[in-house]
This record gives C-alpha cells, structure tokens and sequence, in this order.
C-alpha cells in the first residue's frame, strides 16, 4: 500500500510524497511497513526533487517521461 500510494498524488501533481507518507504514519506499528514506507516515501521525495531539479538543464525536459515512466514502474 505504501508504494502504491503515490499514484493519489496524480489527483494533484507533485504531490506524490503525500500518499506514501500518510500509509506509512497509519501503518507505521509493523516494523516491515516502518521499513517499506521509509523506503516509499524516500523514493517519492528524490522523484519530486527530480522532477523539480531536471527542467532546468538543457536535456531534462526530455528525461521527465523517462523519470515518470521509471516512478510508475519501479513503485509497482
């Protein structure tokens, strides 16, 4: 559930961090999902700094389906 939760925040874009992080503050007693939500909304967090961060060098544009391609595919 927790990887999974990202894709709530394609209601409202870039907000992917928000779904992870609220699964995993719900479910945080199980040390496997304290483990896997970390890991969840780590990977969420580095998506949305990329996502902000690659626009600004000459062949980022380019790389943004790439990297959201990538986040729909690695999350599952």
């Amino acid at each position: 559930l927790c990887h999974l939760a990202f894709l709530v925040g394609w209601i409202v874009p870039g907000t992917w961090p928000i779904g992870p992080l609220v699964a995993w503050q719900l479910m945080r007693q199980d040390p496997a999902v304290d483990d896997q939500g970390r890991e969840a909304v780590n990977f969420q967090l580095n998506v949305l700094a990329w996502s902000i961060l690659l626009p600004f060098t000459c062949i980022g544009v380019l790389l943004l389906p790439v990297l959201w391609g990538a986040q729909v595919v690695l999350s599952f």
